[in-house]
């Protein structure tokens, strides 16, 4: 079954592009895979967010026909920087259909996780139904599992962290779809380490996972988890056009 799966996956799946040098590094030619849970995590201020939104902007520049959905748990969504990323890829000659870009940009703003159940049990796959869709982003997956589950002892916690998590999976590989997670960023104090928030066994419910850090005035995008691409650390600029490698 798992064979077929992923014979599945290989024949049909497309890819989100993210950095070039993370794109070429991808054993299969692409960056986050439709069909999979993806977690992107790190410190606040290190640039998840512009990450997602030149995400967004390559994919609905890379096929005018898609729908993108990018859904905010905490803060609204800078648009001014989603616009300056389209209008640098798209370049004078398509600046004129730069509203028709946006248009295909479905961003919603739900902080309460009584909306954000909504959207994703009956509204997503509603969606997913009637439009093509290859591109959901949570932002922040952390704040919407926490208010959820905050009056809830261990192993309710626990089984709400795996239904979340299935549901994800399912709405993914159903309508071919890469959606990613935003996740905070915890220190282990023992050891030092940074580690995604939601605890350990959380680490195991994704599919892919990548670490987004900043030591002093560079940003650093590492692959930590992927079935398809060896782990690699990029050091990378954010640009009006997105986001850039920087070789050292």
């Amino acid at each position: 079954m798992q064979d077929c799966i992923s014979e599945l996956f290989d024949s049909q799946s497309k890819f989100i592009l993210i950095i070039p040098t993370i794109d070429e590094n991808q054993n299969q030619g692409g960056g986050i895979e439709t069909g999979y849970v993806t977690e992107i995590y790190g410190p606040s201020g290190t640039g998840k967010t512009h990450i997602c939104l030149a995400m967004l902007a390559n994919t609905i520049v890379n096929d005018p026909t898609a729908k993108v959905l990018y859904v905010s748990t905490t803060k609204q969504i800078p648009i001014d920087r989603l616009v300056k990323i389209l209008e640098s890829k798209l370049g004078k000659k398509q600046k004129k259909k730069l509203d028709s870009y946006l248009s295909n940009c479905i961003i919603e703003h739900l902080d309460d996780h009584k909306e954000l159940d909504l959207f994703l049990n009956q509204k997503l796959p509603a969606f997913a139904e009637n439009y093509k869709c290859p591109l959901l982003i949570i932002d922040n997956i952390y704040d919407y599992i926490q208010e959820k589950g905050i009056k809830m002892k261990f192993g309710k916690y626990l089984q709400l962290k795996i239904k979340i998590a299935i549901h994800l999976k399912q709405m993914a590989q159903k309508f071919d779809m890469a959606i990613v997670l935003v996740n905070n960023a915890i220190v282990n104090f023992k050891n030092k380490q940074i580690t995604p928030a939601l605890s350990d066994y959380w680490n195991q419910l994704v599919d892919e996972r990548y670490f987004i850090d900043k030591q002093f005035t560079k940003r650093y995008f590492q692959i930590e988890n992927s079935h398809k691409a060896d782990n690699l650390k990029v050091p990378f600029q954010i640009t009006d056009s997105g986001v850039q490698p920087l070789f050292e």
